[in-house]
């Protein structure tokens, strides 16, 4: 089985800040997700990836983190019939499988105009 999500963002700003041809703050352009999932017997096993683009955090769009790509991995057992239940699934998931570091959401508290690096 694969399972997919790709999101590819548009926007447009009216107002009293020159914000033409301008991102969103925190709002990537790209965000993408995709898995498979193997499954033989009482195993499975899953491999998935997710990238982030570039996002900025002023409205000016003076300062940005970059993109960032990470992997995660999993593997299952289902047990079945157990007497307690039907059936129980076993499951070790690892995110960020290769350790990529990177910057996640960003500005909690509102963003300025330009040039703050104290928002991330």
């Amino acid at each position: 089985m694969i399972v997919g999500r790709t999101s590819l963002t548009e926007f447009a700003f009216t107002g009293l800040i020159a914000t033409k041809d301008k991102s969103p703050v925190d709002a990537p352009r790209l965000i993408a997700n995709s898995g498979l999932r193997y499954a033989v017997s009482n195993w499975t096993a899953t491999f998935g990836g997710r990238h982030v683009d570039k996002r900025y955090f002023t409205i000016l769009n003076d300062l940005s983190v970059p993109a960032y790509t990470v992997a995660d991995a999993g593997i299952g057992y289902r047990l079945q019939n157990l007497g307690f239940a039907k059936e129980v699934t076993l499951q070790l998931n690892v995110n960020n499988l290769f350790d990529e570091s990177y910057i996640g959401p960003i500005g909690t508290g509102g963003f300025t105009v330009s040039g703050d690096n104290q928002t991330l």
